[in-house]
Protein backbone atom coordinates (compact mmCIF):
# COMPACT_ATOMS: atom_id res chain seq x y z
CA UNK A 1 0.00 0.00 0.00
CA UNK A 2 1.08 3.34 -0.52
CA UNK A 3 1.83 6.42 1.47
CA UNK A 4 -1.33 8.35 -0.97
CA UNK A 5 -3.55 5.57 -0.04
CA UNK A 6 -2.97 4.91 3.42
CA UNK A 7 -3.44 8.93 3.92
CA UNK A 8 -6.97 8.43 1.96
CA UNK A 9 -7.86 6.06 3.95
CA UNK A 10 -7.39 7.64 7.13
CA UNK A 11 -9.05 10.96 6.33
CA UNK A 12 -11.74 8.49 4.72
CA UNK A 13 -12.23 7.21 8.79
CA UNK A 14 -11.81 10.54 9.75
CA UNK A 15 -14.35 12.06 8.15
CA UNK A 16 -16.87 9.65 8.63
CA UNK A 17 -15.56 9.95 12.73
CA UNK A 18 -16.70 13.87 12.39
CA UNK A 19 -19.37 13.04 10.59
CA UNK A 20 -21.14 11.27 13.34
CA UNK A 21 -20.11 13.70 15.80
CA UNK A 22 -21.66 16.38 13.43
CA UNK A 23 -25.01 14.17 13.75
CA UNK A 24 -24.97 13.30 17.23
CA UNK A 25 -24.73 17.12 17.82
CA UNK A 26 -26.87 18.77 15.03
CA UNK A 27 -28.97 20.83 17.15
CA UNK A 28 -25.97 22.80 18.65
CA UNK A 29 -24.93 25.74 16.65
CA UNK A 30 -20.69 24.49 16.44
CA UNK A 31 -17.77 25.80 13.61
CA UNK A 32 -17.39 23.06 10.95
CA UNK A 33 -15.11 20.42 12.51
CA UNK A 34 -13.01 19.53 9.20
CA UNK A 35 -11.32 21.98 6.73
CA UNK A 36 -12.32 21.80 3.65
CA UNK A 37 -15.92 21.41 4.35
CA UNK A 38 -16.37 19.04 1.19
CA UNK A 39 -13.64 16.66 -0.04
CA UNK A 40 -13.96 18.05 -3.68
CA UNK A 41 -13.14 21.66 -2.48
CA UNK A 42 -10.18 21.86 -3.52
CA UNK A 43 -8.06 19.06 -4.00
CA UNK A 44 -4.83 20.49 -3.47
CA UNK A 45 -5.55 21.63 0.06
CA UNK A 46 -4.43 19.17 2.79
CA UNK A 47 -7.49 18.05 4.95
CA UNK A 48 -7.73 19.78 8.45
CA UNK A 49 -9.64 18.60 11.69
CA UNK A 50 -10.05 20.77 14.26
CA UNK A 51 -9.35 19.27 17.54
CA UNK A 52 -12.18 20.26 19.93
CA UNK A 53 -15.92 20.98 19.40
CA UNK A 54 -16.12 25.41 19.16
CA UNK A 55 -19.56 27.06 19.21
CA UNK A 56 -20.39 29.49 16.67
Amino acid sequence: MTAGMMLGAVHTMARTIYGAVDIATFMIPTKPLVEPSYVWDGYDKMTTYTPKVQMQ
